[in-house]
């Protein structure tokens, strides 16, 4: 720093110094925000604050647990459920999905259901066979 001037090192110096000072004020107020997070919850990777653990879901100030009902699991994030495949959610828990004879469980874009296999039409909740006529060509 030879070649700079005496108050130009002093400046420098002061700067370093601020920059040290909010460096270990901020740290400071990072560790105590991360000591004020709820059970079952860690604090987030990116930023500040907190998120809840796998299994469990944000409500106001804390995290409760998702309660999964039989036939389904959490989905991919973790903080709600799904039903299993062949089964469909209702009032908080998960019903099968009746697949009558000649049928095949169906997942779309607009639900889950049954079709009919080929020849079969659905009537009802059944798979009537189609007949042909014998003097159909």
């Amino acid at each position: 720093m030879y070649w700079m001037s005496p108050l130009r090192q002093k400046h420098l110096a002061t700067i370093m110094v601020l920059s040290f000072l909010t460096f270990s004020l901020l740290s400071i107020g990072i560790v105590h925000a991360q000591s004020s997070i709820p059970q079952n919850s860690h604090a987030i990777s990116y930023g500040e604050g907190w998120e809840c653990d796998w299994g469990f879901r944000k409500s106001d100030a804390a995290c409760d647990a998702v309660a999964v009902p039989p036939n389904a699991h959490l989905d991919s994030v973790g903080n709600r459920w799904v039903c299993d495949r062949g089964y469909r959610g209702s009032n908080n828990s998960c019903t099968a999905i009746v697949v009558p004879e000649n049928a095949y469980l169906l997942e779309s874009r607009y639900g889950i259901g049954w079709a009919c296999e080929r020849g079969y039409r659905a009537e009802t909740n059944a798979c009537k066979l189609i007949v042909i006529p014998s003097t159909a060509i």
